[in-house]
């Protein structure tokens, strides 16, 4: 074996700090004395997909056509997931000899390699693998049936998430341990945790649990002379402020809205002004009971962002607001719906984008980064790119002002990366601190 990579979904360089000063953890203790480290800068935007195919390809969203988990399709005005595998993109679909493959985002459906894969997030299968024989395999060792994580109450969400990464590993040491020249492996759970939990400690519990995968991962590389690297796609942090982009476009006339988000239920906007008290996290679970039983939201909310605005928009969000970053789509007429013309497109997205520099709040600048979709991407792309600063976050629902508060934990562009072995050498550290994409390394 040359080659084993670990995966740990949304692990943050601070967070992991913390765990491993509350907790024993030699895994990681071994790996951060070691091996070399950097925080790794995420792409734009910073989510699952599509960071882990951008790292494992070498490609950017564009050349590989998913900017997002759920992308918009505008001619029926809905949004979902567009895209969940990208068979022949990957490092391993270019190189000579096995590799065993397990859980990596961009994989399910599954597809022919040589070598084995069990696919990994988003799949409508819990367990999808390739070749089929693998999972016969599996299910005479483990009877693979999760455990039921839609449940009621936050705890017995978190406990669902650990049992089903314990089985999880179980599946991916049996991969691992396949006649391979090369070994990935992706750990979803962390990620899970960040989005179901508002309490760091069990973002902490979570980072604990994967100190036996990382174990097996610098045994295995150590046993069989190979490289190890170990990565996250993205970050977590808390944030208290949003830039509500939906309604500073439609302040700047280049969207046009149905209603404000938030004005379906009376009961919402009489518990709105409590949102920002500690008495918010019995108000959190009374919303999930009440949504777990009647299918509806008491904000209002619709799980398709584009519900709200208007087709005649100039201006569109390309995806749902999740953490820092945001693709903003100009509205031309070469779309269905569209009717920007061509001609127009260019002034308008100058005008967007000197509009979104000049953001301030109390005369601090909000905006961190702007840039046009063909500095970041290769292929038909949305047009703008924008970053706030740490100190906001992106919403895409139709809010009823620019800023508001809130109390989110979400993705932060800064992840992990340590890498050790026979091929990282003394010179690693200045070699490595710019390099730009992991897949070429690789």
């Amino acid at each position: 074996m040359d080659l084993v990579v670990l995966g740990v979904d949304g692990v943050s360089p601070d967070y992991l700090e913390e765990a491993l000063e509350k907790y024993d953890m030699p895994g990681w203790e071994k790996l951060r004395d070691e091996a070399f480290y950097s925080d790794l800068e995420s792409c734009v935007p910073a989510v699952t997909i599509p960071a882990w195919v951008s790292m494992f390809s070498g490609y950017d969203a564009g050349k590989f056509g998913a900017f997002h988990l759920t992308q918009p399709d505008f001619d029926s005005w809905e949004t979902g997931l567009r895209k969940t595998s990208f068979p022949n993109t990957f490092f391993w679909d270019r190189i000579k000899g096995r590799s065993s493959l397990h859980n990596i985002p961009g994989t399910s459906p599954v597809y022919k390699i040589d070598g084995w894969m069990k696919g990994g997030f988003p799949s409508p299968h819990d367990f999808d693998f390739y070749p089929e024989e693998l999972e016969q395999e599996m299910n005479e060792k483990f009877n693979l049936e999760k455990k039921d994580k839609r449940k009621n109450t936050l705890g017995a969400k978190i406990e669902a998430e650990f049992e089903n990464y314990e089985l999880e590993r179980k599946v991916a040491d049996e991969i691992m341990e396949k006649d391979a020249r090369v070994s990935v492996s992706v750990i979803k759970m962390t990620d899970t945790i960040g989005h179901i939990t508002e309490s760091k400690g069990n973002i902490l519990r979570a980072y604990r649990k994967t100190d036996d995968a990382v174990q097996k991962a610098l045994e295995k590389a150590e046993g069989e002379n190979a490289n190890l690297i170990v990565a996250s796609d993205h970050g977590f942090f808390r944030v208290k402020k949003k830039f509500n982009i939906v309604s500073f476009l439609a302040e700047n006339d280049l969207i046009d809205v149905e209603k404000a988000e938030g004005e379906t239920s009376l009961a919402y906007r009489l518990a709105e002004p409590l949102l920002d008290t500690p008495i918010k996290k019995y108000l959190r679970k009374l919303h999930v009971a009440y949504s777990s039983f009647t299918g509806n939201r008491l904000d209002g909310k619709s799980g398709n962002y584009l519900s709200n605005i208007k087709k005649s928009s100039t201006v569109i969000p390309y995806h749902k607001g999740l953490g820092k970053d945001c693709l903003l789509k100009i509205h031309t007429e070469d779309m269905k719906h569209g009717t920007v013309t061509e001609s127009k497109k260019e002034e308008i997205v100058d005008t967007v984008i000197e509009k979104l520099r000049n953001v301030e709040r109390n005369g601090e600048k909000v905006i961190e980064k702007v840039w046009r979709g063909d500095e970041l991407y290769t292929g038909e792309s949305p047009e703008i790119a924008f970053r706030t600063t740490d100190k906001y976050v992106v919403g895409t629902t139709n809010a009823h002002r620019n800023f508001s508060k809130t109390n989110a934990l979400t993705h932060h562009e800064t992840g992990i990366f340590f890498a050790k072995g026979p091929n990282i050498h003394e010179e690693a550290d200045e070699e490595l601190e710019d390099l730009f994409d992991v897949a070429p390394l690789i």
